[in-house]
């Protein structure tokens, strides 16, 4: 499968808005003009989470060097801290490495830092992890940031969801535009970069005819998979599912494909729980050391 990159009819750069007041700002600055109060906070603030995170303009959004504040999940609060090279992670400087790419499973929504897999893994093993986890990713962002990475590690794992097959098809993700690929016979087409800044009713119309028309979303899935272990030194697969998916996971073609090119892969599916997601769908501290105590007998 080979690469080419050409720019999409609708790539434009623009210009993003300024931030918006809260109500609590235009508040607090109405009592200032008509009674001449200052007003104090006294509940805590939920911070913005967008914070942790900054255009880009091949990758759409990534995490934002030096960024620092609370992530909030079900009334537990998390501190974040983004490091200079961009990870949510405390590097450690072990000579063996691996470098892991997820979206929000990887990035440890819900988790304090301590308590995501690549952190519990690094307690179990003589192994550092690089975690590029970046919420919101699909497979295709995963590949982008691959190939910008410069440290050299022993492995490469990415972290799949079932959501990837959906967010691949994508060229717009939670209202954030992002990059495309096409399958174009023996190619991967990349399209829509640079990545606009923000999205407008064109980009909207867009992305509902690439999910409608686009291409198999296995297929292109696979594709990505593919140059990604042509990339790496040694590649390895992990499947998280849904707490729904334990029974019969939509990624079972991805175990397939991992047993067909000889990827070590990690299927969820088979080992997790249902007590071992949060409410909303991802995996709590008990199921992040079910997926390292794994990994550490998988990879050796």
């Amino acid at each position: 499968m080979t690469l080419k990159t050409i720019p999409d009819w609708w790539g434009t750069l623009e210009e993003k808005r300024p931030p918006q007041k809260s109500r609590w700002q235009r508040l607090k600055s109405l009592l200032r003009r008509f009674f001449g109060l200052t007003v104090i906070i006294t509940i805590p603030v939920v911070e913005n989470e967008f914070k942790f995170y900054e255009y880009d303009e091949l990758l759409g959004w990534r995490n934002k060097p030096g960024a620092v504040g609370w992530h909030e999940v079900e009334g537990n609060r998390y501190r974040v801290r983004i490091n200079q090279e961009g990870m949510r992670d405390s590097l450690i400087n072990r000579s063996k490495k691996i470098a892991l790419y997820g979206d929000s499973f990887t990035w440890g929504y819900g988790l304090a830092e301590e308590d995501r897999f690549s952190n519990i893994f690094e307690t179990l093993t003589d192994w550092e992890v690089l975690n590029y986890g970046v919420a919101g990713y699909g497979t295709d962002q995963m590949y982008l940031a691959l190939q910008r990475q410069t440290q050299s590690t022993e492995w490469v794992i990415f972290v799949c969801h079932s959501g990837d097959l959906v967010d691949n098809q994508r060229t717009v993700n939670s209202d954030y535009p992002k990059p495309k690929f096409r399958v174009r016979g023996s190619q991967l087409v990349l399209t829509n970069v640079p990545v606009p800044k923000k999205s407008n009713w064109i980009h909207r119309v867009g992305d509902a005819y690439e999910q409608i028309a686009g291409d198999n979303p296995q297929e292109l899935m696979l594709a990505l998979l593919d140059v990604a272990r042509e990339k790496s030194r040694q590649f390895a697969l992990i499947l998280v599912p849904n707490r729904w998916e334990l029974k019969n996971s939509p990624l079972a073609f991805v175990r397939d494909f991992a047993a067909q090119k000889n990827i070590p892969c990690l299927d969820g599916s088979t080992i997790l729980i249902a007590e071992d997601f949060l409410q909303e769908g991802h995996l709590n501290q008990a199921g992040n050391r079910v997926i390292a105590e794994a990994l550490r007998k998988l990879l050796p």
